[in-house]
Formats: structure tokens, C-alpha cells, sequence
């Protein structure tokens, strides 16, 4: 076989220098990854729906009520998809 199935001992070990992250979701809707150590972000992300039903516009109003974007906290989470594991965030 060309590409063996590796195993989640395989894929801990291969991880297990990652560079640990804190994920939070605010309530103007998205998504922040911040750098555990340096407290430096990475990314935000704004997902579509908050683009498409107009939330991202109603948080930019001045007069515009507040319309709270997170419901639950961010959950991160290794899951095998497709033949493989992966780490996931939801």
C-alpha cells in the first residue's frame, strides 16, 4: 500500500509541538485565534452567514442595536475525516 493509514498515536506525535492557541468568538461575530504565548493574533474570521443576513452591518450603526453573534464558546477537537486525522474548530 503507497500510503498506509496512520494511526492518532501517529498523529499526536507529529502534533505534540504545535504551537498552542486560544480561540474566542465575540459578539460582533467572529472568530479570533490568538498566539497562546505572545498573546499575538492570528486571525479573525467572520463567517458568512454573519455577512449574508446583514449582522456585520447592524454592528457598524451607530444607533444600531446590539445583536449578539456568539452563542456557544469555540470548540477545538481531533477527528478522523476522509482517512485521516485532523484537527477540527467548531
Amino acid at each position: 500500500e503507497a500510503n498506509p493509514p496512520r494511526g492518532y498515536a501517529w498523529f499526536q506525535n507529529r502534533n505534540v509541538a504545535r504551537a498552542p492557541k486560544v480561540y474566542v468568538g465575540s459578539n460582533n461575530g467572529m472568530l479570533h485565534s490568538f498566539d497562546a504565548v505572545t498573546g499575538r493574533e492570528d486571525f479573525a474570521f467572520v463567517p458568512n452567514t454573519i455577512i449574508r443576513n446583514y449582522r456585520l452591518t447592524q454592528f457598524t450603526q451607530h444607533d444600531g442595536p446590539l445583536v449578539p453573534g456568539v452563542d456557544e464558546k469555540p470548540i477545538v477537537s481531533d477527528a478522523f475525516i476522509n482517512g485521516s486525522w485532523r484537527t477540527v474548530l467548531v
